[in-house]
């Protein structure tokens, strides 16, 4: 009976979830014909085009970037061929910027984002919502490349952008003081970093509860902040949280849960659990390597907590066989920055 029912309870979600999925292709791809109307002659190619990112994005939603990259390849080189419109052309730049970055192929990114935040300047203005997002993006790019005055000064930008049309402690203000809490973090100040996340959790729980994703990933992101400062007991309450939401949306083995797993084995470790924190290693590195479709990159993130606990108990061997493994992974990511003087028109 517990067994049938767990079943029809797992069919159920699958249903809602692709149902949620197909909705949001069709509003997508709504928002972007809509979009596209403001100029009639290029309607029915911008048309193409933003139904190929639209499709793309549900990819990206689930994490599939693999599948989400020739998508938007194309729609790409479609709205340059047919002399889309600067916006189409535009979206399209920011798209490709958005899947290289979390792909980890940050040369790239910063290229398409660059390109993108130029035409969409002109397409706007420089004090557009629209800029402030895409700047969001360029700091992230400059944050993973450990250009962190960059990437503060391009975060600011963006949230003097909003915060002239929005209220410091409105919702869409809200992912901007995550992104700066990340940086800070990033940089090493967990102070400023740890009242930065509180202060945009409040927002974000008031607006979307404690049982959303949105809130879980950003508490997992504090439960990261904690373990780093040896809050073990806090970190851990936390990820219980977190856990209890990404399970009931995902599964129990979903490579969303990944990010989690690998803050409970650094705690695991830390505490001297080395068998449990090996064990979870394990566990995420076969789960990365069977669903994740960012290109490696989880994994190459996986293979460095694994490194770094076999060098501990002085597995030599293993330690030579992973560090391989991530020099593959590294070699294939290292795609050089373009420069702007050989930009799209």
């Amino acid at each position: 009976m517990m067994a049938g029912a767990k079943a029809q309870s797992t069919k159920q979600q699958n249903i809602i979830k692709g149902a949620a999925l197909v909705f949001l292709c069709i509003c997508l791809v709504f928002c972007d014909s809509a979009l596209g109307a403001q100029t009639r002659p290029a309607q029915q190619n911008t048309q193409s085009s933003a139904s190929l990112r639209a499709m793309a994005r549900v990819y990206m939603a689930c994490g599939g970037y693999e599948k989400a990259q020739p998508l938007l390849e194309r729609a790409m080189n479609l709205a340059q061929a047919t002399n889309a419109p600067d916006g189409e052309v535009c979206a399209c730049l920011i798209d490709l910027a958005y899947l290289y970055k979390e792909q980890g192929n940050l040369g790239q990114a910063e290229t398409m984002c660059r390109l993108g935040l130029q035409l969409q300047e002109k397409v706007y203005h420089p004090n557009h919502p629209y800029v402030a997002y895409t700047l969001r993006i360029l700091s992230e790019i400059c944050r993973e490349q450990g250009r962190y005055e960059e990437a503060k000064s391009t975060l600011e930008r963006a949230m003097t952008i909003m915060r002239a049309v929005r209220a410091d402690d409105d919702q869409e203000v809200a992912p901007f003081k995550v992104d700066k809490a990340r940086l800070l973090m990033a940089a090493g100040d967990l102070a400023d970093a740890e009242s930065c996340f509180k202060e945009a959790l409040e927002v974000i729980v008031r607006t979307f509860g404690r049982e959303h994703l949105y809130t879980a990933k950003v508490q997992s992101s504090l439960a990261a902040l904690y373990a780093s400062q040896g809050r073990y007991a806090e970190a851990k309450a936390l990820i219980s949280k977190a856990l209890t939401v990404h399970e009931k949306v995902h599964g129990p083995d979903h490579h969303f849960l990944v990010p989690l797993w690998l803050v409970t084995a650094d705690i695991d470790q830390a505490q001297g659990r080395t068998a449990d924190a090996e064990m979870l290693l394990e566990k995420s590195l076969r789960v990365v390597r069977s669903q994740d479709d960012s290109g490696g990159l989880i994994e190459a993130e996986v293979l460095s907590k694994l490194v770094q606990l076999h060098r501990k108990t002085g597995n030599t061997a293993e330690v030579a066989k992973l560090e391989r493994r991530m020099d593959e992974i590294h070699v294939r990511k290292q795609v050089a920055y373009v420069p702007l003087a050989a930009a799209i028109p």
